[in-house]
């Protein structure tokens, strides 16, 4: 049986389940990968973070 999570996860900003291999993805601070459906929804996710949150976000250099 596959493990579905190695395929596809579930974007932070919309909770919509895409596909690894077609997702825009970021990485954080921490090394952490989030994916998402489009570099729209990235942005409005990015938004939304600060460098006080536990995203690990840190400006771009």
């Amino acid at each position: 049986m596959d493990n579905r999570s190695t395929r596809f996860a579930r974007a932070p900003y919309t909770k919509i389940l895409v596909d690894k291999a077609e997702a825009t993805i970021f990485t954080d601070s921490s090394g952490r990968a989030w994916y998402f459906e489009s570099g729209n929804t990235q942005s409005n996710f990015i938004d939304l973070v600060s460098q006080d949150t536990v995203y690990g976000y840190e400006e771009a250099k």
